[in-house]
């Protein structure tokens, strides 16, 4: 399920619905998401005091009412680090299963004393990951194996999609090689930057799937498990809750045949992944409606687009803002796309405030205002007026820049870069004509006009101005080296060595450096890569910048002969020699960077809550602890 984190009695109130519903499937036991009261990062909410206490105090709520035992896990600290402690609830108690010092709950519920959740009911074994999923069969001792760890939704890596990336998760050995049921229990949903894609999943003990839940949607999803010596000998059985038919191909598949989805179906996740995300930061942010600056280029197009598919065309207000150098084209593609979504629009013309403001500020500097200044007025001045227009309707402003633009510092502080919240923020100007398509293509109809598709894209600033003219070279190129030094981690001269040009690259570089103190003052999206700006950690000012000499010597008879997305040296007896060597560079190189990338998003979900629950509370407050949970203050090591 998902939830609104912080929101600890509205999530009550919903943790107590689906047990019921599940009471109704005949379910004995309830297993709730690691992100169901505390959110996919608590951060530093984590290491207060009244946030702890009243998180704990939702968790006896819920204990005292809840119809069915469930786990309910929550982030606490033990003094030192974060840590995922894993809740039982029911008869009015909430056990953490993972306090040494706490032996039993009562006659039906054993507890094992072991940094590993467990517990013993009707017979049935179950052992609660809550770490490092990668745990090693011979360590599993139980009947069921349930994984708890939240992996954030990330368009290059599979394995973030649950039941869908069986064939990359991490899991896939253990089910293979263990001989317990194993499941995967991921929370749905968008908390701020992080998406979660939901796709719970279990499989029985021979490593066949039995119950698959639906990626992005919430859902409940129903299997049993026979206790050890029982007559029945079917093993794990599933019933469902009206699960699309989508889905169904995955029940009754072994884990490893389950196919790595293509890259068409991964464009489709990731659509919907950032569909997901605008719903959940405009509603959770306490908005109905959002606005969307629609200029006739693509970005504000799929931006609408997605706002629309979030929250519904009446929700979703395009504003038209038409200037001095606007064609005729922008407005009637914006009209045209405003139509096919069924969203409401209306028109600003800043030409007026332009003609006005450039003579005020030509006095006032008592010289010409022209160039890049006069260019980038026009940017403001649609800021201000989209800013006005969400003060006088109380909508939420959804900026429509992306990750190319945010990278090489394409955009205007306080125009461009107005907006709550940017979904595009993390994908690359190439993948957002991806995207377009995709969604064209999935529709009754084609949303997004075809001329907003194949026309120049252009900020239309001055006579004849195209992006590419002002960047010095096509999204496609300069896509290619953004990749391959972002989330590659590629140097400026490993760059040039596979095939681009020296002069391409340093510029490319050199932006992006520069660009770091806009990229601090735009407004958040959500995070969809392996290597998002927000994680990057540059320094905003610095004297460093990373340099190519030039392209390394072409070597004769496939000695490191490079060629790289499309770019070929000119030795043709070494081309099949030199594909082949850098493929292989590549092969190894992704393996590697999802392996380091995997490693510290995991690292980060448990380390990011502070120390606050044990060793704070012993001084001052351990009454309040004892209040909470009706058992003994929690211990410090």
């Amino acid at each position: 399920m998902g939830s609104v984190q912080g929101a600890f009695s509205a999530d009550v109130d919903r943790m107590l619905q689906m047990a019921e519903q599940a009471v109704r499937q005949g379910a004995e036991l309830v297993v709730f998401p690691a992100t169901v009261l505390s959110g996919a990062y608590p951060l530093a909410l984590g290491e207060r005091r009244a946030y702890v206490l009243d998180l704990l105090e939702a968790i006896r709520d819920f204990a005292s009412r809840t119809p069915v035992t469930a786990v309910v896990p929550a982030y606490l600290s033990d003094g030192v680090a974060g840590y995922l402690e894993v809740f039982l609830c029911g008869e009015g108690e909430a056990c953490p299963l993972r306090r040494r010092e706490v032996n039993r709950v009562n006659a039906e519920h054993e507890v094992a004393a072991e940094a590993t959740a467990g517990c013993t009911l009707d017979g049935v074994s179950v052992q609660f990951l809550t770490g490092d999923t990668s745990v090693a069969p011979n360590e599993l001792s139980c009947d069921v194996a349930v994984a708890l760890t939240p992996l954030p939704y990330c368009f290059d890596d599979s394995s973030s999609l649950g039941v869908a990336g069986l064939a990359g998760s991490v899991l896939l050995p253990l089910i293979e090689e263990s001989s317990c049921s194993v499941a995967l229990v991921q929370g749905v949903g968008a908390y701020d930057d992080v998406v979660l894609a939901g796709g719970s999943f279990a499989t029985d003990e021979s490593g066949v799937v039995v119950a698959a839940a639906p990626l992005f949607e919430e859902s409940l999803a129903v299997f049993e498990v026979a206790a050890p010596g029982e007559a029945e000998q079917d093993g794990v059985r599933s019933v469902f809750d009206g699960l699309p038919t989508s889905f169904s191909p995955y029940v009754g598949l072994p884990a490893s045949a389950v196919p790595t989805p293509t890259y068409d179906d991964s464009l489709g996740y990731l659509y919907r992944a950032l569909t997901v995300a605008v719903r959940d930061y405009v509603r959770k942010a306490g908005f109905s409606d959002a606005l969307v600056g629609l200029s006739g280029g693509i970005d504000s197009s799929l931006v609408a687009s997605l706002a629309v598919d979030a929250l519904g065309p009446e929700h979703v207000m395009g504003v038209l803002m038409p200037g001095p150098y606007s064609s005729g084209h922008s407005v009637d593609d914006a009209l045209d796309l405003a139509s096919r979504l069924e969203m409401r629009t209306r028109t600003v013309s800043v030409t007026g405030l332009y003609e006005a403001a450039c003579p005020l500020l030509a006095d006032a500097l008592g010289a010409p205002f022209e160039g890049v200044a006069r260019e980038n007025i026009q940017a403001r001045l649609r800021g201000t007026v989209l800013m006005a227009v969400s003060n006088a309707t109380g909508a939420l402003v959804l900026n429509t820049g992306n990750k190319s633009e945010s990278a090489m510092g394409y955009s205007t502080l306080y125009g461009d870069t107005v907006g709550a919240y940017a979904p595009l923020s993390d994908i690359y100007k190439t993948r957002v004509y991806e995207l377009a398509r995709w969604r064209n293509a999935r529709g009754p109809h084609a949303v997004i006009p075809s001329h907003v598709l194949d026309k120049p894209p252009s900020a239309e600033l001055s006579e004849g101005q195209t992006d590419e003219g002002s960047l010095g070279a096509a999204y496609a190129q300069i896509d290619q080296i953004l990749n391959l030094h972002v989330e590659r981690g590629l140097d400026a001269q490993d760059i040039v060595d596979a095939g681009f040009d020296p002069a391409l690259v340093n510029r490319v570089l050199r932006a992006c450096v520069t660009a770091e103190y806009k990229r601090r003052q735009e407004p958040m999206g959500p995070v969809v890569s392996l290597a998002p700006f927000v994680d990057r950690g540059w320094p905003v000012v610095m004297g460093w910048q990373d340099r190519a000499q030039g392209p390394a010597p072409a070597r004769r008879n496939g000695e490191g002969a490079a060629r790289c997305c499309g770019c070929t040296l000119d030795a043709e007896e070494a081309a099949d020699a030199a594909e082949a060597e850098m493929s292989e560079r590549i092969e190894v190189d992704e393996v590697l960077d999802a392996m380091l990338a995997h490693a510290a998003r995991q690292e980060q979900v448990m380390g990011m809550v502070g120390d606050v629950v044990f060793g704070a509370f012993v001084s001052g407050r351990g009454s309040d602890m004892d209040d909470c949970l009706g058992m003994p203050l929690f211990s410090k090591n």
